[in-house]
C-alpha cells in the first residue's frame, strides 16, 4: 500500500508533475520478459474486478534499465 503521506512530498521533481499516487501496486520480479508477461496473465483484470478490485487502465509491464544492459556487448 502506498504511504499518501510520504508520497506527497514536495520535491525539484514532484513541482513538475501532478501526483498520482495509486492506493496500491503489484510489484512481480522477473528474469525473463516471457515470465512476467505469464505474472501479468495471472493477474487478469476481469479476474481481480470480479473480486471488487478497481484497476487502473494505464497498468502496464516495465522493465528495468539495467535488465536492457546485461545483454549490451562489452565494451573495452
Amino acid at each position: 500500500m502506498a504511504d499518501q503521506s510520504g508520497s506527497h512530498i514536495d520535491t525539484a521533481e514532484s513541482s513538475t508533475r501532478e501526483f498520482d499516487v495509486p492506493a496500491w501496486v503489484v510489484l512481480v520480479e522477473t528474469t525473463t520478459p516471457q515470465a512476467a508477461e505469464s505474472a501479468r496473465d495471472l493477474l487478469d483484470a476481469r479476474k481481480l474486478e470480479s473480486l471488487g478490485v478497481t484497476v487502473r487502465p494505464d497498468g502496464t509491464t516495465y522493465s528495468m534499465e539495467i535488465c536492457g544492459l546485461a545483454n549490451a556487448p562489452a565494451e573495452i
